[in-house]
């Protein structure tokens, strides 16, 4: 009897541990696949992020539609920036573009807009017919904007994703 007591004191005692290691082992790999998903949410974050400007700035919205406007040779008569509106994560930045353009020339810029890896959104779009038939050029307002998004950073220990300053 008393090596059957002995036996179960001992073995059962191991048991325990048995079954808290393999709960820490089951812990411990929970904890991973989480450190392994938050680095791969933050990587996708970090690639839109690469679609916003990085400061509270309308140039950059303005560069980056001047530059495809000079690419498909859209005559940029006039620009007027909106001061930054926030939002309630985010700041919107706003610009009303004056062209000069053939509609065959507009469509291609907006396409191009839209393909771009930034984010820009097409907000008003205005177009006055030629005023002369032998010039095929429209006068054409278009109001785009963006937004800024404060970067995310990761609070360490906590586990909480939370915009930066």
């Amino acid at each position: 009897m008393a090596g059957f007591m002995g036996y179960h004191w001992i073995h059962g005692g191991h048991e325990g541990q048995v079954r808290l290691i393999q709960t820490q082992i089951v812990q411990e790999q929970a904890d991973q696949d989480a450190q392994r998903t938050t680095a791969a949410l933050l990587q996708e974050l970090e690639g839109y992020q690469q679609a916003l400007p990085q400061e509270v700035d309308t140039a950059w919205l303005v560069s980056k539609v001047t530059n495809l406007a000079q690419a498909h040779r859209v005559q940029l008569v006039r620009i007027s920036q909106e001061a930054p509106k926030p939002l309630s994560s985010f700041t919107r930045l706003s610009a009303q573009f004056q062209f000069l353009a053939t509609y065959h020339e507009i469509g291609a810029l907006l396409a191009d807009v839209e393909a771009s890896a930034a984010f820009i959104r097409v907000d008003r779009l205005e177009i006055a017919p030629p005023v002369n038939v032998a010039d095929a050029r429209a006068s054409i307002s278009v109001t785009m904007s963006t937004l800024y998004a404060p970067p995310v950073v990761n609070q360490p220990g906590s586990g909480r994703l939370v915009g930066g300053p």
